[in-house]
């Protein structure tokens, strides 16, 4: 595994010259700049197959926020063969400016040389590090050099959704979010670029918000368009991010200008297991219908990892196999057992790509975390603030409790994104490394990250002040940009709920939604009113948590909602670009616990994301986080959709019992009861309606 290395792709000949080889070494001894953030090319990464030019002397060095710097090793960089080199190469890349729209926000490459965005130098070891450190650009000339650098390195960006002023002008914190440019880091784009050929099984494993989801799509459009006969599932566990999967595909297709209509023949997208008499609802499904193996239904009796190992002893029985699929791209992959990747090895021809998330629920560490298991690690965190990763890891860790979730090793602390050193005995200094994620002028320091406040009223009025507080804060605040998610959403914060949604539209004529009641997301003129189980793979601007659940100790005999319930408030804290703002009740946290948080927070706000902690004395034991860890938390919605999935529902009963349901009283208290749920469902197809 290597990680947070130069990026270079060049050919042999710069690879085996010495000179290359010493500017190579100074660069790397560059402090000040990441080196996951430099890149070294001799063509454009995309389709570099197509790319091809004579001049052997010349390459770039392509650094975020720093200007294009087409170089030689040439003393003269006046040199005919290196003018038409870069002649070329520029031509080749206004040409992908003009494939994928970028011409409309930048310009042409005349253009990009007005702006002062581009130039030629001729370096060595001796003048390389003068040379980059000497062309650094402003915010504006950045975004221009940045989205360039997209084009080069692969990661391109739907430019419909970027407003063209803002390469003419400064932005405001709001803007910075809403057009921000997507530049992968040296480790993603390895990940969609380059791999180990030998290697059948390809992980990766990030933070929740470093990009894994985008990542697939990218490696998908790649071996779609590069291998053209091949056959690709594309899978998760969870049925309704399948379902935003195969929405998104062929978004991402369009707006990556993949000309080819998609042939679902070849691509095959669906959830991890789907239900028996529809072969396509699942992979799963579709393997066992493939290869006429026993299909059996989820059990609360035998685990899945049991059912897994079955149809793998099936398929070992019928000796050499033909491969269902040439490629599988599994996402969420934590929520997958060892022996359902092998599964998909054994009827895949050529590769498994497993992306999971280091920490997606609190329990424990991921497997593949582990240096043998993974290939890429990704831990800097895009979407949320730095500090407030932190805080939520504190929290949802129960680091200020006087029982503690768990403590990780100095090295998952740092394989987690952390620097970690010992401060003396029991005592710890953790950091994560700030990073700008908005440009320049957008300095952290400028907003706060955390903000905890307790009930005075009630909690509808403090939400209502919250939301006129980020209103009056950041210009062009919009409703779709806030989340108010509750930590416990039964009848009575229901009925809550619908009078926030009225309140909201009274003081400021917004709209709001409730999910998942109407629907799962909002538009762009509502505010998001949901509860913890629902705001899974969704992001916003802030997000307001009414904790109206207590914080009590972990207890033995609460054991396992005492740290899903942690682990909720971990997730939807996480969920934010800007602010996360958590609402506690007095009756629901001891003053003690209060006081604690709103110094972190302040802390955090002030210094960054650095904290000295003790490490606890008192630790859950790691046997009993494992064995919860294996009981998989089912929201209401999961339920329901195993209870359409037995019935045999179609889309378009799914779509209108969904509807039908909330009007029962059990439904809108949030039962989970399997049992219950199907007697409510039944109950309405009995009635008629």
């Amino acid at each position: 595994m290597e990680d947070n290395k130069i990026f270079y792709e060049v050919s042999s000949y710069l690879r085996e010259s010495d000179s290359f080889k010493k500017i190579i070494e100074k660069i790397e001894e560059i402090q000040s700049i990441p080196k996951d953030n430099i890149f070294i090319i001799d063509r454009p990464i995309m389709d570099s197959g197509n790319y091809e030019y004579l001049y052997e002397s010349g390459f770039l060095i392509l650094i975020k926020n720093y200007r294009i710097m087409f170089v030689t090793l040439d003393e003269d960089p006046s040199n005919d063969g290196f003018k038409e080199y870069v002649e070329d190469f520029l031509e080749d890349t206004g040409a992908l400016a003009r494939k994928y729209s970028y011409t409309q926000l930048i310009g042409r490459t005349r253009d990009w040389k007005k702006r002062g965005v581009i130039d030629n130098f001729s370096i060595n070891a001796d003048n390389v590090k003068e040379v980059i450190e000497t062309n650094k650009l402003g915010d504006i000339e950045s975004r221009v050099s940045n989205l360039i650098i997209s084009l080069l390195t692969g990661s391109i960006n739907d430019i419909s959704t970027i407003d063209s002023s803002t390469f003419e002008r400064k932005q405001t914190l709001l803007e910075s979010v809403k057009n921000r440019i997507t530049l992968f880091d040296t480790n993603q784009t390895r990940f969609v670029y380059q791999e180990n050929e030998n290697q059948k099984v390809i992980r990766i494993q990030g933070l929740a918000g470093a990009g894994k989801t985008e990542l697939l799509l990218h490696k998908l459009k790649k071996i779609y368009t590069e291998n053209k006969d091949s056959r690709i599932a594309f899978s998760c566990f969870n049925k309704v991010l399948a379902d935003k999967l195969r929405g998104r595909v062929p978004e991402f297709f369009d707006y990556m200008k993949v000309d080819e209509q998609i042939n679902y023949n070849r691509l095959f997208i669906a959830s991890s297991w789907g239900s028996r008499n529809n072969p396509n609802s699942g992979l799963y499904t579709k393997i066992c219908s493939h290869y006429n193996l026993q299909w059996q239904p989820f059990s609360r009796i035998k685990s899945k990892k049991e059912i897994w190992k079955d149809a793998i002893a099936e398929l070992e029985k019928l000796g050499k196999i033909e491969p269902l699929f040439d490629y599988i791209l599994l996402d969420e992959s934590q929520d997958f057992e060892d022996e359902y990747i092998k599964l998909c090895e054994l009827v895949t021809r050529k590769k498994v790509y497993v992306a999971g998330d280091i920490l997606q629920d609190i329990f424990s560490i991921n497997k593949g975390m582990e240096n043998a298991g993974t290939d890429f690690i990704l831990n800097k965190v895009y979407r949320t603030d730095p500090r407030t990763v932190l805080f939520s890891h504190v929290l949802g860790f129960g680091l200020y409790e006087e029982r503690a979730v768990r403590w990780l090793s100095e090295n998952e602390w740092r394989m987690s994104g952390y620097d970690i050193r010992k401060v003396n005995e029991g005592k710890y200094h953790l950091s994560r490394e700030p990073f700008n994620r908005f440009g320049e002028d957008m300095e952290a320091s400028n907003y706060e990250a955390i903000i905890v406040k307790q009930v005075v009223r009630n909690q509808m009025e403090s939400v209502i002040d919250a939301i006129d507080s980020l209103k009056n804060k950041y210009e062009g605040v919009l409703p779709s940009d806030i989340a108010v998610i509750y930590t416990e959403f039964d009848r009575n914060v229901g009925e809550q709920a619908e009078a926030l949604s009225k309140t909201i539209f009274e003081k400021f004529s917004w709209n709001s939604v409730i999910a998942p009641y109407e629907k799962r997301i909002n538009d762009a003129d509502e505010v998001l009113i949901t509860n913890i189980n629902n705001v899974k793979g969704l992001e916003f601007s802030f997000v307001i948590i009414v904790n109206n659940r207590r914080i009590k100790e972990i207890d033995d005999e609460t054991l396992a909602t005492d740290i899903r319930y942690r682990n909720a408030l971990y997730m939807a804290l996480t969920r934010s670009f800007v602010t996360s703002t958590i609402i506690f009740s007095k009756d629901d946290v001891s003053n003690k616990y209060f006081e604690k948080i709103c110094n972190l927070a302040e802390k955090l706000n002030n210094d960054g994301a650095q904290l000295e902690i003790l490490k606890p004395d008192n630790i859950i034991n790691e046997k009993e986080l494992y064995n919860l860890s294996g009981l998989r938390v089912k929201s209401q919605l999961d339920v329901i959709e195993e209870c359409f999935d037995e019935l045999g529902f179609a889309k378009d009963l799914r779509n209108r019992y969904a509807a039908l349901l909330p009007r029962s009283e059990k439904i809108s208290n949030g039962t989970t009861d399997k049992k219950i749920i199907m007697e409510v469902i039944k109950n309405f197809i009995k009635a008629g309606l």
